[in-house]
């Protein structure tokens, strides 16, 4: 509510009532069709009845090869949707001056619902098509009703055998269907069309033919993806599926359902300075989500390793961490008689700010972290190595949420 470009992202993308218009007006479209496209006889090889076979059989054949193929990348329509979705939210951003990262979420966002507005872009195309095929069908019965339409064919480059050919592979279908047979190659030459022969047979049963050919072949199948797609569609929407085990949603989930929690931090030989018991806190933050109170207690002198247990009150709450610099040098006479000394199983945490201040985050960093990791190897310690000063480590904020059991 604070910003302005969230008002255009919470506006919703989709309206159900989008495939009742996209339908209606490609019906419409199909109706009108046979008026405007239509010669002064009933073309049997019409451009707009092969047209709108031919490319549906393609729509089909394409689906039948990516489904087989499982998927495979994704086709021109989902690219086109993800861009077009990308491309509106960040117009959004810009619109509105945010300061958000809406473009990198309009990617994200794209990515995560792709198989949601798939579907919904598949419904769309699918109801369109089928009405578009079924308004064709109306148009042409609603034409021949007021009009005594006359069947014909004109071609330069196909003979009448071809012609009956190509016939009668488009109305195989519909001729077991119906039972109308279609003339023999001399009856398909004697409807050719020429400029001293008019067209003169009655166009009703190829009107028949080809309205049940596209019923069949393109109204019928469409109309079942369409179906489909909606199934598809209202099943996604009930829920995106987002990649939860990211270590941003399970902080974001700890943030909402967990209480705040404690822990008791112990150092040694002296205090820890202001920037690293801060940067503990916010590591904490990070990776257990909400507000995390670490209290500290007074630091154990060197030589009291072994009192170690006295240094802790007991009265102290949560998980106790042991808090050293990665500057020094795991010894076990002092280092490992502290962590033996202690009740429980305390939690090692390894600043390493100061140690690459002085050398650097090369293979000396990697050689120390390593030596330590032995010595907690060798006690069965949790141990976390992790720089206080910098800002968020998904590797450390997840290695420290799994030793405190988050």
């Amino acid at each position: 509510p604070r910003d302005a470009a969230l008002g255009a992202v919470d506006r919703p993308l989709w309206h159900p009532g989008w495939p009742v218009a996209v339908a209606g007006a490609a019906f419409a479209l199909g109706l009108l069709s046979d008026a405007l496209l239509a010669g002064p006889y009933f073309n049997l090889l019409a451009p707009v009845f092969l047209g709108l076979l031919g490319w549906n059989l393609a729509v089909f054949l394409l689906l039948a090869v990516s489904a087989l193929r499982g998927g495979g990348a994704p086709g021109p329509t989902r690219r086109a949707t993800v861009h077009g979705l990308t491309r509106w939210l960040r117009r959004a951003a810009r619109r509105a001056r945010s300061g958000l990262p809406l473009a990198d979420f309009a990617a994200r966002w794209s990515q995560a619902a792709l198989p949601l507005t798939t579907a919904r872009a598949s419904l769309l195309l699918h109801a369109g098509a089928a009405a578009l095929a079924l308004g064709t069908v109306a148009g042409m019965y609603a034409r021949a009703l007021v009009f005594d339409y006359r069947a014909g064919w004109s071609t330069t480059l196909l003979e009448p055998a071809q012609v009956h050919g190509l016939l009668a592979a488009l109305f195989a279908s519909a001729q077991a269907l119906s039972g109308i047979a279609l003339p023999d190659v001399a009856g398909i030459a004697a409807l050719r069309v020429t400029p001293g022969q008019p067209a003169t047979a009655s166009a009703a049963d190829w009107i028949h033919l080809i309205g049940l050919t596209l019923l069949v072949a393109v109204v019928l199948p469409r109309g079942l993806l369409a179906l489909w797609a909606a199934r598809q569609a209202r099943r996604l929407a009930r829920g995106v599926t987002l990649a939860w085990g990211e270590p941003y949603f399970q902080r974001l989930q700890l943030r909402s359902t967990a209480p705040a929690r404690g822990v008791t931090v112990l150092t040694h030989g002296q205090p820890a300075p202001p920037a690293t018991a801060a940067g503990l806190a916010a590591l904490l933050s990070r990776a257990l989500g909400g507000q995390v109170q670490a209290q500290f207690v007074p630091p154990l002198a060197y030589g009291e390793e072994d009192g170690a247990a006295a240094a802790v009150p007991a009265a102290s709450s949560g998980r106790l961490i042991v808090l050293l610099d990665l500057t020094a040098t795991p010894e076990d006479e002092v280092h490992g008689a502290l962590l033996r000394a202690l009740p429980g199983h305390p939690l090692l945490v390894l600043d390493s700010a100061a140690f690459v201040r002085r050398f650097g985050a090369g293979a000396r960093l990697q050689e120390r972290s390593a030596a330590w990791c032995g010595l907690a190897d060798r006690l069965r310690v949790s141990i976390v190595v992790a720089n206080l000063e910098a800002g968020a480590q998904p590797e450390a904020e997840a290695e420290l949420r799994q030793a405190l059991g988050g």
